[in-house]
């Protein structure tokens, strides 16, 4: 994987990660190249979010290469395989949801529709608590 040249890029917030673990859900732990329609989908729609509008503009900020690490990053959590500089915001989201792929997935729809996520200790015990979008 090409190196994504985003140092200075702000740290990737708790959304961010959900959106790449319910990617790397999809793709059952495989991590392909930055060019898959799905990675290139997962940076347009991280560079569309509002939580850093300034370094959206920037063309390291969340590109494809970047979006490939942050899915060898959670794999490397998984699987304690790959890349070894893991952010304390990936353990965390693992630790979370990494047993919870249908959370994830439904939490990710709810981020995709603009929702708020609740943090960890006011999630709801039962998927089905989650507003249907």
């Amino acid at each position: 994987m090409a190196r994504t040249r985003g140092h200075g890029n702000p740290k990737w917030t708790r959304e961010e990660t959900i959106l790449a673990l319910d990617l790397y859900f999809s793709l059952d732990g495989r991590v392909p190249a930055p060019s898959l329609v799905e990675i290139q989908g997962l940076s347009t729609l991280l560079r569309e979010m509002p939580y850093h509008a300034q370094a959206a503009r920037q063309p390291s900020f969340r590109n494809p290469d970047g979006v490939g690490f942050k899915l060898l990053n959670i794999r490397q959590v998984a699987t304690g395989r790959g890349l070894s500089n893991v952010s304390a915001m990936d353990r965390k989201v693992w630790s979370d949801y990494g047993e919870k792929p249908e959370v994830v997935r439904k939490l990710a729809d709810a981020i995709r529709a603009g929702i708020a996520t609740p943090q960890p200790d006011q999630a709801p015990n039962d998927i089905d608590e989650l507003p249907e979008r």
